[in-house]
């Protein structure tokens, strides 16, 4: 029995120093291939996702904020389009009114010209003076 004890080879030789540093490099290679790596692209997977899912949000808000800015300026410019529509048609009903006096009479077109010029003077009188200087 001696003698088979005295063929193994010592415990600190390189043959069991090398299965040993196999088996721990093994040990760390699979703990790296199956655990630690999986992980990490699980992680990184949801970091995607959830970076995905933010700027989808933040592009349907700035989405919905431009939209509401075009609905305001339309609005906007519709209500200054009305104002204008409406002053021209005062204007060609007046001149109208003016065309057809002038076929009637001349008083009828001072008339009318007094009525134009009352008109423009309350205008003047709303518009801020400018004080001399």
């Amino acid at each position: 029995m001696f003698s088979i004890l005295a063929q193994l080879p010592d415990p600190s030789s390189s043959i069991f120093t090398s299965w040993f540093g196999t088996g721990l490099l093994g040990g760390v290679l699979y703990w790296l291939l199956f655990h630690y790596l999986p992980a990490k692209d699980k992680q990184m997977a949801d970091l995607l996702a959830s970076e995905r899912e933010a700027g989808a949000l933040s592009r349907k808000e700035t989405r919905q904020e431009f939209l509401q800015a075009l609905r305001d300026q339309q609005s906007a410019f519709t209500a200054a389009h009305d104002g204008i529509v409406t002053a021209i048609q005062g204007v060609t009903a007046q001149l109208e009114r003016m065309e057809e006096s002038s076929r009637t009479s001349e008083a009828e077109v001072w008339k009318h010209m007094d009525n134009l010029g009352t008109r423009v003077n309350a205008l003047a009188e709303l518009m801020p003076r400018r004080r001399p200087t």
